[in-house]
């Protein structure tokens, strides 16, 4: 089952730092391929995270909300389903400075 469509806001520092690094397209593909493993999420958002490994690297996470009943192990799968997409149709050459980041919760956890 699909959710209806869901507006993605996207701050205006995450808008700058896409801008910065060329990815918007490559964020869109990203956004688009989520729906596509993730096809009943509740709710996205998407906010901007200071890698805690390599200083001056700032992620765009997308964090999306999935219903109560969704289990673990479809959240493992999807994520694994999603990595591999992204690596075979998102050309990420800036990865060395910028990164993007899919985060799943579980509606009432």
């Amino acid at each position: 089952m699909t959710s209806p469509t869901l507006e993605l806001a996207i701050p205006p520092d995450a808008t700058e730092l896409l801008r910065r690094h060329g990815a918007e397209a490559a964020f869109q593909a990203s956004c688009e391929l989520t729906r596509e493993v993730f096809p009943d999420l509740l709710r996205w958002e998407v906010e901007t995270l200071e890698d805690p490994d390599t200083e001056g690297r700032t992620w765009v996470g997308l964090r999306i909300l999935l219903p109560r009943q969704t289990t673990g192990d479809t959240i493992l799968k999807g994520m694994r389903e999603l990595a591999g997409l992204q690596v075979e149709r998102i050309p990420l050459p800036f990865l060395g400075e910028f990164g993007f980041h899919v985060s799943c919760d579980v509606e009432g956890e």
